[in-house]
Parts: structure tokens; sequence; C-alpha cells
């Protein structure tokens, strides 16, 4: 895959439920950027539908993989299917985006 431009935004639509998941993850804290994460909890909301849309760098988005990736993960050794299936949801949409942003 290309490298998406560092000036080229990553336009971002989650359900609140699969951001909470960027903010409350299994990871250590030291793992996950402080400004992603304020980031995303500055996030504009659509509380008629629950979603949440963040623009974010190529770099945060690639942050945002990792950690949705990572999670996922931690929540199949746990056995917390719901969490996996909104954490592997993450992964993939921020992916999209990604996508999205590279050929645009």
């Amino acid at each position: 895959m290309r490298q998406a431009k560092n000036d080229r935004s990553v336009r971002i639509d989650l359900f609140e439920d699969v951001w909470d998941i960027a903010v409350h993850n299994p990871l250590p804290t030291s793992l996950v950027p402080q400004e992603l994460l304020a980031t995303i909890k500055a996030a504009s909301r659509n509380t008629e539908f629950a979603r949440a849309q963040r623009v974010c760098t190529p770099r945060e988005a690639q942050q945002l993989v990792r950690i949705y990736t990572v999670a996922a993960s931690a929540y199949a050794v746990l056995g917390d299917r719901h969490r996996l299936r909104l954490a592997a949801d993450g992964s993939r949409l921020v992916i999209e985006a990604l996508i999205k942003a590279v050929t645009r």
C-alpha cells in the first residue's frame, strides 16, 4: 500500500462503542499516545446514531489500527467475544479509511 502523505487527513466514522475500545483498552497506558486519546475524546458526536467522527493524520490512524489489533488479540485471549468484535471492526474500518485517504 502506498504511504499516505502526512498532509492528508483521514476521516474515521465509528460507533461510540468502537471508539470506547480505543480509549479503554487492555494496552499499557504507555503504549497509547495521550494526544491521540485526547483528540478521540474531543471528537464530534452524533448522539442520534451513537457515532463519532474523527479526522486524524495518517500516523494517528496507523496508531489506531495498532491499538485495535492488540486489543482484539487481548480480548480473544480473555474470551470477551463482544469486545473482540468491536476491536476487529475498529481495525477494519480504520484500515478502510486509510485506503480511502491514499486513493483520493
